[in-house]
């Protein structure tokens, strides 16, 4: 899963965002929240649905977490 993240991150010129070294519990649950959605974009490339869907759903859920 990392491995197919970094590749679509760099396709899409995404950068990442890392907690400092030995600090795990100040991240947690944008940890969590990051790991789900890096879950559910990879499953639009492993069911073969189009790049299209991919961006519209992307901004439908920024738009959901920005209200």
């Amino acid at each position: 899963c990392a491995y197919d993240y970094r590749v679509i991150q760099e396709q899409f010129g995404l950068k990442t965002s890392m907690s400092r070294k030995g600090n795990c519990y100040d991240n947690a649950p944008m940890e969590s929240f990051w790991g789900t959605l890096k879950n559910e974009s990879l499953a639009y490339f492993h069911e073969r649905r189009s790049l299209n869907n991919f961006h519209r759903d992307r901004v439908i859920t920024f738009e959901q977490i920005a209200e």
